[in-house]
């Protein structure tokens, strides 16, 4: 009796502390309009058969999540059929790029807030608002601050799957092994890079192949945007340019090389051969590394890959003596504007975020869900680490910031950082003259645009 005593004060608890999560935002988007009727399309309704594709960036669990709902949605939807490429991260926007460029994208895609003026930009993303007037996609449920999120110049380009923020996972099992004390949820950059000296130093007098920590110098968002904003300063202005000032990135680069130099974390090649392996191969998974940058949601699943310990999370890290980084993050949805069936692509939409079956699968595989609905109705089924996971959004929420959306190019400004860091990695170049590359080729990408 005492148990599900507890289990009850848990329950009731983590409700009261999703309450807070979705009070944070200025309150839901109110009721769906009616009216509009750019929304009639070619319709499942009359009984034909249509197909439509889906397609998200994501690792084996993912895929099988995603499948699943898609299942759910066709069982409920008989005259429609959901095509379902995905890919990894990278793969993914590779590939989007060249099916948006060649008009043969998918109806539904996975989006991201670094991607979305992009692909906006382009004329690429269909206005979802028709379809919220219509009545087929309910938004009410959606946060406010999450569902104006979706907006850029006055159109709907994606609606949120997700809420989610960042920070470092470590995996108690490693520290007590290793009798070091749990890095701290409020740390900074100078507690970090200590912290990661001493996992070297004492994985190695144990004769463990460990590193300190993973090499996140080519992460450009969100981990370089932190170090950014943690200075002063943004990443990309409200106009689309450079926010930051040389010294900035150039500290950065130094900040790893440091790092580097003295094996606290992999070295150049090591970074090379682990990056894209699916998350069950990844230098952290392996115990390779003692700490590693992800995002929130994804804690749950580095807990069922552990053999021992509890895998937590800490903030990312800020400067001494100055402000936090974090801002509000998350997962969407888009449908393209090529698609032949937007008005049954909604519907899904509408299903995804919506579908209590849906949403019980989905739980947090790309963070909270989006409608305070769907969040009271998975409560029951978390995880202890699952809960974790509300907890930790929850107080970063709190602290988190907005952040200018990435401007159009951020893809390719994505891989030239990427690209620089690992050439200050193979000390190819200095990490001044990283710095200083990298603003050009960002200036000159920001240029064309």
């Amino acid at each position: 009796m005492l148990n599900i005593n507890k289990r009850l004060i848990s329950i009731v608890s983590m409700l009261i502390v999703l309450t807070m999560v979705f009070g944070l935002f200025t309150g839901c988007s109110g009721k769906a309009p009616s009216g509009g009727n750019s929304t009639n399309d070619t319709s499942s309704d009359s009984g034909e058969k249509v197909k439509i594709s889906f397609t998200w960036w994501g690792d084996t669990a993912r895929n099988a999540i995603y499948n699943k709902i898609c299942d759910l949605f066709e069982a409920a939807n008989p005259n429609i059929k959901v095509d379902r490429p995905f890919g990894s991260w990278a793969q993914y926007w590779d590939k989007l790029a060249t099916q948006i460029a060649s008009g043969s994208a998918p109806d539904i895609i996975g989006m991201h807030q670094d991607y979305v003026s992009e692909y906006s930009s382009r004329k690429a993303l269909l206005d979802l608002k028709p379809y919220v007037d219509s009545g087929i996609l309910k938004t009410s449920d959606i946060p406010e601050s999450a569902y104006k999120g979706g907006f850029i110049s006055g159109k709907l380009y994606m609606i949120p799957q997700g809420i989610v923020t960042s920070g470092y996972l470590y995996n108690t099992a490693t520290f007590d092994k290793l009798g070091i004390e749990y890095p701290k949820m409020d740390w900074t950059w100078e507690e970090f890079a200590q912290r990661a000296i001493e996992i070297k130093k004492v994985a190695d007098s144990k004769n463990i192949k460990m590193w300190g920590s993973s090499d996140d110098s080519g992460l450009l968002m969100p981990t370089f945007n932190y170090w950014v904003r943690t200075n002063g300063q943004v990443l990309f202005t409200e106009k689309g340019k450079i926010g930051f000032t040389q010294d900035v990135a150039e500290n950065w680069f130094m900040f790893w090389k440091n790092l580097r130099d003295k094996d606290a974390i992999p070295d150049a090649s090591t970074n090379t051969e682990y990056a894209n392996l699916p998350i069950e191969q990844n230098l952290f998974s392996t115990g390779k590394v003692g700490i590693a940058s992800l995002p929130a949601n994804q804690l749950w699943l580095y807990q069922n890959l552990a053999k021992s310990g509890n895998v937590n999370i800490v903030r990312i890290p800020h400067l001494a003596g100055k402000a936090n980084g974090e801002y509000v993050e998350g997962s969407f949805l888009s449908i393209t504007a090529a698609s032949k069936h937007p008005k049954e692509a909604a519907k899904f939409i509408n299903f995804f975020i919506n579908n209590t079956d849906a949403q019980r699968t989905f739980k947090l595989e790309q963070g909270v869900p989006a409608t305070t609905t769907a969040v009271q109705a998975v409560t029951p089924d978390m995880t202890p680490v699952q809960l974790r996971t509300i907890k930790f959004v929850n107080d970063t929420l709190k602290i988190a910031g907005n952040a200018p959306y990435a401007p159009a190019g951020v893809a390719e400004i994505r891989t030239d950082f990427a690209n620089i860091a690992s050439e200050v990695a193979f000390n190819k170049i200095t990490p001044r003259e990283g710095a200083i590359k990298f603003i050009k080729q960002c200036n000159d990408v920001l240029s064309r645009k």
